[in-house]
């Protein structure tokens, strides 16, 4: 049987996010124009049409800025923007009010083939050094560990920036994520990016399962949309899971 036209997938996917909008005919409400903040490296085949789907239900016309993701906690911080793609930690619960999950992220590390450790708790790396991206959690008990347990080298720009560390000795493993529970699917992401077939892999244990959360500043005026945007998250769970599982 031929594999499915990946355009065709892509064209049934956007008609389903499709049918989330009015009905033609049916009066429309005014939607509220509302700035969101996405990091600089979030992919916009996937990240648009879900904020589509989620501002369609929510009557939400939605502002999107694209930034570094340090700058994109201050700006939610700050009530200048809502963030997405935030997850929660402890620390952030201070600072931020959360949505409800809108789902999963995965947290992978990428390693060298040929010097994969046998990767089982965060103890097993002890005295490694892992390349991570600024200002990004990668789980509340990683987190805690960092410079303690193990060394982080903090790199700029997106994952084929930790990938060219990684390549070149700088570290032992990089992180990386992605919404699916699949590592081969980041594993093709990085062969792609670095043109290595066969030296870099995932290792198959996630190191974190991490939700997804939009989130603006404490007493800010956006966060009286929360509630609105979780009515959305679950009104379009099913549109919302054909987005995850998809290849956008």
């Amino acid at each position: 049987m031929p594999a499915p036209d990946p355009e065709l997938r892509r064209r049934c996917l956007l008609s389903l996010v499709a049918l989330a909008a009015p009905w033609p005919g049916r009066a429309a409400a005014p939607r509220q124009r509302v700035p969101v903040v996405i990091g600089e490296n979030s992919s916009r085949p996937f990240v648009l049409p879900l904020l589509q789907l989620i501002g369609d239900a929510a009557g939400i016309e939605w502002q999107v800025q694209q930034a570094p993701w340090a700058r994109a906690l201050v700006l939610a911080e700050r009530g200048q923007a809502i963030a997405f793609g935030m997850a929660r930690t402890k620390a952030r619960e201070e600072a931020y009010a959360f949505s409800a999950p809108v789902f999963d992220n995965h947290v992978w590390m990428l390693v060298r083939r040929d010097q994969a450790p046998d990767f089982r708790s965060l103890d097993d790396l002890r005295d490694r050094t892992v390349c991570i991206s600024r200002g990004v959690s990668y789980g509340g008990s990683f987190d805690a560990s960092k410079g303690k347990l193990f060394k982080v080298e903090y790199v700029d720009g997106d994952l084929g920036a930790r990938l060219r560390m990684l390549v070149a000795g700088r570290c032992d493993m990089a992180l990386g994520s992605h919404r699916s529970p699949d590592p081969w699917l980041l594993e093709r992401r990085a062969r792609d990016i670095t043109g290595l077939s066969a030296s870099l892999a995932v290792l198959p244990m996630p190191l974190a399962v991490e939700p997804v959360h939009f989130a603006v500043g404490h007493g800010q005026a956006l966060v009286e949309l929360l509630p609105r945007i979780n009515k959305a998250v679950q009104q379009q769970r099913t549109g919302i899971r054909a987005l995850v599982d998809s290849d956008l």
